[in-house]
């Protein structure tokens, strides 16, 4: 799929970015928990609901959801001290 090609190719980069825009997403892909050192994921233009153990990604500084269907934030959201964008408009 394409998202499990995406998460391959930024694990044997090294890469800080992943773009997950418009892929229909339903629900936060559990294989992306492996890249803990990502500091920007554009999640824009899915499906999600919910965003489960966003914790894990503390170097986190850029977050997009836009248009999603996420009417709660999760708690972890306050553990990434080094966010400075989060965009849910949409």
């Amino acid at each position: 799929s394409d998202v499990l090609l995406k998460i391959r190719q930024c694990k044997r980069s090294g890469g800080t970015h992943i773009d997950f825009s418009n892929l229909k997403l339903t629900s936060f892909p559990t294989e992306l928990f492996e890249l803990t050192t990502l500091e920007s994921i554009d999640l824009s233009n899915n499906t999600l609901s919910t965003l489960e153990k966003i914790a894990v990604f503390q170097n986190l500084w850029e977050l997009i959801l836009s248009n999603n269907k996420i009417s709660v934030l999760p708690e972890g959201i306050k553990e990434l001290s080094n966010l400075e964008t989060l965009r849910l408009d949409g």
